[in-house]
């Protein structure tokens, strides 16, 4: 399964470089196999283990998508390595996950030189929720939204998807 995985993200991440999109096709036949290969494998349990990953796997990414940071083939796609290797596996990847996305979010604030206005942004963005919360008014507008350059996202959670195999192989070795 995890050849077939790491298959289907390279092609996945390769047409995200390209067009920046991911097509329906690459995230609906993962899903498929995911649940088809445990259904045929475990049975029900496996199905519902199968659903339960992709059900995460959508979740983890479904704020990050209704802020505007990301697209949804990039929610669909976690959605789909949920289905491929169950809840668990899309718990550790999460923590993979985060720390590919800091990084790389880093690396091209740095680039562009909007690393401090994103943080000053950020914590502006955070007192006007903040302050609507806790006291139902804010004297300020809303922040501007930032404008940054997008990147495919599918390569972060492609690099996270192998370090999270490779993890799990370790672990399987002893190492």
């Amino acid at each position: 399964m995890d050849l077939l995985l790491l298959a289907f993200l390279s092609v996945a991440v390769y047409i995200d470089m390209r067009t920046m999109t991911i097509p329906k096709w690459v995230t609906v036949s993962m899903a498929l196999a995911g649940i088809i290969y445990y259904g045929i494998t475990l049975g029900k349990e496996g199905v519902m283990f199968s659903v339960q990953g992709l059900l995460l796997g959508f979740l983890i990414l479904l704020i990050p998508y209704l802020a505007g940071g990301i697209g949804g083939g990039d929610v669909k796609l976690l959605a789909a390595v949920g289905a491929m290797k169950g809840p668990y596996f899309i718990f550790f990847l999460t923590v993979f996950l985060s720390i590919a996305a800091i990084t790389v979010t880093t690396i091209v604030l740095i680039r562009e030189k909007r690393f401090v206005s994103t943080w000053r942004y950020c914590f502006h963005y955070f007192l006007h929720i903040l302050s609507r919360l806790t006291f139902g008014i804010y004297d300020r507008e809303k922040p501007e939204s930032l404008h940054l350059t997008p990147y495919p996202f599918a390569v972060v959670i492609g690099i996270s998807v192998f370090l999270t195999v490779l993890y799990e192989l370790l672990l399987k070795v002893g190492v």
